[in-house]
This record gives structure tokens, C-alpha cells and sequence, in this order.
């Protein structure tokens, strides 16, 4: 069934989306917790996993075992970056561990695989798979509206089971 490919990451959350990022109204509580279908794909949305980056440090600098244990074609990532980063650096690694011990790094790129959470209205988002928008009172107040970016990593090993995957920053901005 769908439910049993969705990954639980109870255990690796570090914020719940009604509580604040970096300011005290900076969040996502309009995303409801829960099952929603974006881009055509389902999550379980509960909570965010926020990693380290230059300007934050009070977040992990990785998130390791992430449980998979399923074989997959495709792994679908709900995401976005706090602050400006250059499209094309890459921000954060997936580091995939396969069951045959193999492991493989998966980077991800700004601007083709996520994007600034906050973006102005009339920001061009070519390219972007931009699946949820809303909105929370710091960002609002400076002009700003929020998004969520859907990214997809094709997995050049389907008939190989994944074990876990690590989620690690790159410590950009």
C-alpha cells in the first residue's frame, strides 16, 4: 500500500510546524500535520528536520538513520533553505545506505532540487516543483510569502534494498 512506502521520521524531528525557525512568528503552521498528496506524491507531514547551516547553529549538522528498509525506483523529498544561497550550490547531501553495504552521496542543489522557504510573490520559480505556498506573520510582514519545494532522486540501484539514508549540511547559509 502507499502508506506502508511513507518514511517515518517521528523520531528525527526537530521542529513541529507550528514552532518558530529563527524568529518567533517564523513557521509553518499553516501546513496542517498530517497525510497530504503534493506533486503527486504523499507525505506524512508532522514536523520539520531542520539541519545546521552557517548562520544557525543551534540545529544538528546531520541526521543519520533515517530507516528505509525498502527496495525503491524513485525517493521524493518535501523541502526548502532558510536564507540566500547561489542557485546551484549544493546545501545538503542524502548520503543513501544501501543493504549491500554500498552507500552512495545524493547532493542537493539550490535552484534545481530546493529553494528559498521564503520568496516574493513575483520570484520566478522555473524549474521548481513549488507544491505547497503559504504564509506566517514574519514573512509576511517583511513582503515574503512561503514555499515548499518537492524534489525527486531516481535510485540507479531499484532492485537493491535501502537500508537508511543520512541527511547531511553542507553548512552553506
Amino acid at each position: 500500500t502507499l502508506r506502508a512506502q511513507l518514511l517515518d521520521l517521528t523520531e528525527h524531528y526537530n521542529k513541529a510546524l507550528d514552532q518558530p525557525f529563527t524568529h518567533l512568528y517564523n513557521h509553518l503552521a499553516e501546513l496542517l500535520p498530517g497525510l497530504h498528496t503534493f506533486g503527486g506524491v504523499q507525505y506524512d507531514v508532522r514536523g520539520s528536520i531542520q539541519l545546521q547551516g552557517s548562520q544557525t547553529d543551534s540545529n544538528p549538522r546531520w541526521v543519520k538513520n533515517i530507516q528505509v528498509k525498502q527496495k525503491c525506483r524513485r525517493l521524493h523529498f518535501l523541502g526548502g533553505f532558510g536564507f540566500e544561497v547561489d542557485s546551484g550550490r549544493t546545501v545538503a547531501t542524502y548520503r543513501i545506505h544501501y543493504a549491500d553495504g554500498e552507500a552512495l552521496d545524493v547532493p542537493v542543489i539550490a535552484g534545481r532540487d530546493t529553494a528559498n522557504w521564503w520568496f516574493r510573490p513575483d520570484d520566478l520559480t522555473a524549474g521548481l516543483d513549488v507544491v505547497w505556498t503559504g504564509s506566517n506573520p514574519t514573512a509576511a510582514g517583511a513582503g515574503y510569502k512561503l514555499r515548499l519545494v518537492h524534489g525527486t532522486w531516481s535510485n540507479p540501484r531499484p532492485d537493491v534494498p535501502i537500508e537508511s539514508l543520512d541527511f547531511i549540511s553542507t553548512l552553506t547559509t
